[in-house]
């Protein structure tokens, strides 16, 4: 159910059809992995109290690739522009992560003179510290338990952050 549109027009046409959908900026400029394949990250946070409000970044996270190379010219092909596991499952068979961990990201980025800990995660921290905030009035506190939030980012070729989806 996802589309990629390459105008305001598009996005205009296809609400029309669909009014009930979500629309985002597509990030033209994704920092690619070595492979030249688009990736996402899944970061889990953890909310043991909603007031006073404790949240516990998981410090493993996971990156979802792309099945195909990343080619810019060619929206029409989901498998080289969408991290979902249900578009690459083909490629990737029963492996629901797509195999790379903080360890590789932390090489690519210092690959190109990047340090994660000084300008990647600050900004995934601040991410999901502000979606939960964002949500805080929404989230039921109920005592003894605790919920867990998939939040999927994306590093632009500028070494931003940008937020794609809370789960």
């Amino acid at each position: 159910g996802i589309t990629i549109c390459d105008s305001n027009e598009g996005v205009r046409k296809h609400i029309e059809k669909n009014p009930y959908c979500v629309a985002q900026r597509y990030i033209t400029n994704p920092f690619l992995a070595l492979s030249g394949h688009k990736f996402d990250i899944r970061v889990w946070v953890l909310v043991s109290s909603i007031e006073p409000l404790r949240v516990a970044f998981f410090p493993e996270f996971y990156l979802r690739l792309c099945s195909e190379k990343f080619d810019r010219e060619n929206l029409s092909n989901l498998k080289a522009h969408l991290t979902n596991f249900s578009v690459n499952k083909a490629k990737f068979e029963d492996k629901a992560e797509s195999v790379r961990s903080r360890e590789y990201l932390e090489s690519l980025l210092s690959s190109k003179g990047v340090s994660f800990s000084d300008v990647i995660l600050p900004q995934i921290q601040n991410i999901c510290w502000g979606g939960i905030e964002a949500a805080r009035n929404e989230l039921i506190g109920r005592p003894k338990s605790f919920q867990v939030f998939g939040f999927d980012m994306l590093i632009d070729d500028n070494m931003k952050v940008w937020l794609l989806e809370i789960n």
